[in-house]
């Protein structure tokens, strides 16, 4: 009268996921359990993954679904699953290693509970052994955030600096606001797990609008993107500065820069277990006052285990932006459910920060835009193209390359090692004519040789150039 094997629990629309004594999710264990579902099934969760597009329903028609289980060792199986509308309207599926509750099985199960419809019918089910099934893509819909919360220190309790958190009228805004000056606020935008591609990156936009003043005090702004699991942060923060003021501590202040990634931190701060990746400054050591900014991130996993991580924030008077290929090993996370937002009201006269139109896409990797690559005003136009030698060279860890333009071009600047692999993506944008230059910070690379080319218009330019740690 027990049962061994897995569950299956699709989530509909916003709903809760199926829960029970060993927590919530949408994949469960079940280990000789006296009931097939989850409470007291001598079992748990083993996966949270929810429907696509987001918050989809399950409407009434046909779904397609499948289950495969293969042995993987005496102790574990691989687990693939799929459920989808045949018009792709809801689908559930994924791939994941569990517990081999068993590694026979003689049975499936259909459970419905207090459901709308009147009738379910099962068709054509058919049992088979052979190569495990192929989970279809998910079908993706672009999405803004509609989850918004304070972020809680290791004791659990709100950081808030001593200001309130209004969710905004429309999905996508959010907004802190208050007069005291208690040190850090931290709010965080949670939605959903999503994976990069190799072809297509996670990318996150939206506007920051701070009002009565900046971020113009030292380390007074941070963001991040992470997966979020079990209260422990993985992913990547950006510490933008204002004015000339030092870079920020990381890893218990070991190393020094204002990019990085947090491994598996307590709470969101770069003093946590982390590691830098670069130390790049805003153009022209601007000042950030009160005013709205644009903001987009973006993230796109290679083939090669790298991560691709663009980055910019700018307005009309400031800039803060880059490409890095973060070649970390392993990198710090290859999935990503939720955004950070932290101010530093203690030194600052802000008294509100308003995010808006914070949305969620799949697609082709963000723009850098031009303005963020620095331009030389004062020698006029150039009369051909030309690639300079980058300065200093030798350098560590920066180096400044310097390039000119005589009319308008789409610019592409790489850096790439001896083997012809890409280690940056400095610049791929439509730029002015004039003459451009842009720091490289080579902060996560080894020492050693390396090669930088340019392609503007039928322009093409490779130089070499040496880091030496």
């Amino acid at each position: 009268g027990n049962h061994s094997g897995y569950g299956f629990h699709p989530r509909t629309g916003a709903g809760t996921m199926s829960n029970g004594a060993g927590g919530s999710g949408t994949v469960w264990t079940i280990n000789n359990g006296n009931w097939a579902s989850t409470y007291s099934n001598n079992g748990g969760p083993v996966s949270s993954v929810i429907q696509a597009p987001r918050n989809a329903e399950i409407i009434a028609g046909t779904y397609d679904f499948a289950i495969s289980v293969q042995a993987i060792d005496a102790t574990t199986n691989e687990i693939r699953w799929y459920m989808i509308e045949e018009d792709n309207q809801y689908w559930f599926g994924g791939t994941i290693t569990a517990a081999a509750t068993s590694q026979k099985f003689n049975s499936i199960i259909f459970g419905v509970n207090e459901v709308p419809f009147t009738q379910f019918n099962v068709i054509a089910m058919e049992v088979d052994r052979g190569e495990p099934i192929e989970v279809p893509e998910a079908p993706w819909q672009d999405y803004y955030i509609d989850t918004w919360s304070f972020s809680k220190d290791a004791n659990g309790v709100d950081i808030n600096g001593g200001w309130t958190l209004t969710p905004g009228e429309l999905t996508g805004n959010v907004s802190i606001a208050g007069t005291s000056r208690g040190g850090w606020s931290k709010i965080e935008g949670n939605f959903g797990d999503v994976v990069p591609k190799d072809v297509r990156a996670l990318v996150l936009t939206g506007k920051m609008e701070f009002v009565n003043g900046g971020f113009s005090a030292w380390n007074s702004l941070q963001l991040g993107v992470f997966n979020k699991n079990n209260s422990r942060y993985n992913g990547y923060l950006f510490a933008p500065l204002s004015g000339v003021t030092d870079l920020i501590g990381w890893d218990n202040n070991s190393k020094l820069g204002t990019v990085g990634a947090i491994v598996n931190g307590a709470t969101i701060d770069p003093r946590e277990p982390s590691y830098v990746l670069s130390s790049n400054l805003q153009e022209s050591g601007a000042v950030a006052g009160a005013g709205e900014y644009d903001f987009a991130f973006s993230f796109g996993l290679k083939g090669d285990g790298t991560n691709e991580v663009r980055y910019y924030i700018h307005n009309d008077s400031y800039a803060f932006g880059g490409i890095i290929n973060d070649t970390h090993d392993p990198i710090v996370a290859s999935k990503f459910n939720m955004i950070s937002f932290a101010f530093n009201n203690r030194n600052n006269s802000t008294t509100e920060v308003n995010i808006t139109d914070a949305l969620v896409h799949f697609g082709d990797p963000i723009d850098i835009p031009g303005e963020i690559v620095s331009v030389d005003e004062t020698k006029g136009l150039p009369t051909e193209f030309a690639l300079n030698q980058n300065y200093p060279n030798p350098f560590n860890p920066s180096t400044t390359i310097e390039f000119a333009l005589p009319q308008s071009s789409n610019v592409k600047l790489v850096v790439y090692d001896i083997l012809g692999r890409t280690v940056a993506s400095l610049v791929n944008c439509d730029l002015n004519a004039g003459y451009h230059k842009i720091n490289f910070n080579a902060s996560n690379l080894s020492s050693g040789v390396y090669f930088y080319s340019i392609k503007a218009g039928d322009f093409i330019s490779v130089k070499k150039l040496m880091l030496l740690k």
